[in-house]
């Protein structure tokens, strides 16, 4: 017996729809999958991929089957009209499909692990077959009386008296209201099943966690792989849906913005469907190369409960440098940026960006020898915990090591970093500061200030700082990171301690692979060289002290 899905596709979804259409190949021997496509555009783009076990269906075909459908169109946003077309579709293909004996509805954020089976072996003896919400989560009575009980992402129906009965009088309850929001002991269109059991004969709820598997409460169960198989509790998952999963570029994704995920949940079932979406990107791009950027959505200003980066591969570089930006010094950062463009060619600067203003502005400039990365993507529970007790150049200071620590982790082909703070300028070419770093682990940048100041702030330069990357260098940046958690203030007149600089007064005791820089054109400040400058030809000089 064929199987029957419909589902609905927009430009915005048509990437998570193709991989809905391709697990289903895998995964269901004989279906055929009704999509119903809400711009033309992406009928035409599914039209020339042949998918041979699907049916492509214009809005519009639905709209004049129900002309009241259509009259609403303009009072709803397109998630709310799409929920509003659900009932009208499956009536739709019911009436002019007359060889279908069943239909289910499944959301297009949906990817199947196995076997359809189970699904048919519980609607067998129903008309109508849902699932349940199950909000595992605090306090969770007061998300089903605002949400409903039931998950509007599947709905499974058979061609008899009781489904068509609740689907008419879905579809005029949807009609009358249906938007996103909570009002009236309403939310879109699922809180119209609600009663479902008790309004209609022959409906079935699904009691198999493995069918419209959510992170509402696949965070809080056991989740294992065995010879392939997803399970959850020891059950197959049979269908995950990606509820609150949002693309905004090819990078960066939203996995879900309603709870925090576990790492676990994060690495068994979102980081290969991450993998997937980049792969269908290149795939759609074959057909037409511009719809991605009609796709891709704006991450600023979005709550971002479980960010995630694919940090990009870069081609390695000679000279690699580091910074922290945030909105105050951002005008500062570039600045540093367009003054390494000047003097240096085959240089990389990795920017951990502060906040969204930062990078989402440096994101929109392009910079061709810049890599963003959110502050957020690197945070870890230890760094979120102090977080809030320091001030933003205190937390600059705390994350600092971690963030030198991801990079020299994360990129293998980085032999040797500096990190450098975002209101730095180069005049002339950075291969001088690289030569010092050559032999050693950890190059220091002393102060030469007058010996009380030394006291006070420390003997060596935070903002300055360079590293190889190698097994020294990372147990001081391990050990710099643990001390900078208990304390990292800008609390002045403590004997040894000083926000992150002081701590380092202790290297060259502590650590093997410790260099003094000796070169004294590297680092200058004002305290050092207010006196000791001259011009020559263009170019400027630092006296020997």
């Amino acid at each position: 017996m064929i199987h029957n899905y419909c589902t609905i596709i927009s430009r915005d979804s048509l990437y998570q729809g193709l991989i809905l259409y391709n697990s289903l190949k895998l995964h269901d021997e004989d279906f055929c999958l009704f999509i119903i496509c809400m711009q033309e555009e992406v009928k035409e783009l599914l039209e020339l991929m042949n998918l041979e076990s699907a049916k492509i269906i214009d809005l519009r075909d639905i709209e004049e089957y129900d002309e009241e459908l259509s009259s609403i169109k303009d009072q709803r946003n397109s998630k709310e009209y799409a929920w509003t077309c659900k009932s009208s579709i499956m009536l739709y293909l019911f009436e002019k499909q007359f060889f279908i004996d069943h239909i289910i509805y499944i959301d297009s954020d949906v990817e199947f692990f196995s076997s359809t089976e189970a699904i048919y072996k519980e609607f067998k003896d129903a008309s109508v077959l849902l699932t349940r919400e199950r909000f595992y989560i605090q306090d969770n009575e007061s998300w089903y009386n605002q949400y409903g009980i039931y998950n509007g992402g599947f709905m499974a129906f058979k061609r008899d008296k009781n489904a068509f009965e609740a689907l008419k009088w879905m579809r005029e309850q949807c009609i009358k209201w249906c938007f996103n929001k909570v009002e009236n002991n309403l939310y879109g269109d699922q809180k119209y099943t609600k009663d479902w059991t008790e309004r209609f004969n022959g409906v079935k709820i699904s009691e198999n966690l493995g069918i419209n598997t959510t992170a509402w409460y696949a965070h809080a169960c056991v989740l294992e792989e065995e010879n392939k198989n997803k399970l959850i509790n020891n059950t197959p998952i049979i269908f995950y849906h990606y509820n609150g999963f949002t693309m905004y570029n090819e990078n960066e994704f939203e996995l879900c913005i309603f709870i925090k995920l576990p790492k676990k949940l994060i690495n068994l079932i979102y980081i290969p469907y991450i993998k997937k979406l980049k792969d269908m990107i290149e795939f759609v791009k074959k057909y037409d190369s511009e719809l991605y950027d009609k796709a891709v959505k704006d991450s600023s200003g979005r709550v971002q409960k479980n960010y995630y980066v694919i940090t990009p591969s870069v081609p390695p570089k000679e000279y690699n440098f580091c910074t922290l930006i945030a909105k105050d010094y951002l005008i500062k950062g570039l600045t540093l940026y367009n003054s390494l463009i000047k003097q240096e060619k085959d240089f990389h600067l990795w920017i951990c960006c502060m906040d969204d203003f930062s990078f989402n502005s440096l994101r929109s400039m392009s910079l061709s020898n810049a890599s963003l990365i959110k502050a957020d993507s690197i945070e870890d529970s230890e760094l979120l915990l102090i977080k809030d007790e320091r001030s933003l150049s205190e937390y600059c200071w705390t994350i600092k090591s971690t963030w030198i620590m991801y990079l020299l982790k994360t990129y293998k082909n980085i032999k040797s970093l500096i990190y450098l703070d975002g209101d730095l300028f180069f005049f002339s070419g950075v291969k001088p500061i690289f030569s010092e770093l050559e032999n050693t682990s950890v190059l220091l940048f002393p102060q030469r200030d007058r010996d009380f100041v030394e006291d006070q702030f420390g003997k060596y330069q935070a903002g300055f700082i360079g590293f190889k990357n190698d097994a020294n260098a990372l147990t001081c940046l391990q050990w710099w990171r643990e001390k900078c958690l208990e304390w990292c203030s800008s609390e002045q007149g403590l004997p040894d301690k000083w926000g992150d600089q002081k701590y380092l007064d202790s290297w060259p005791e502590l650590f093997d692979g410790i260099k003094i820089n000796s070169h004294q054109g590297i680092n200058a400040a004002v305290w050092n060289a207010k006196n000791n400058l001259k011009e020559d030809s263009g170019r400027l000089y630092i006296q020997r002290i």
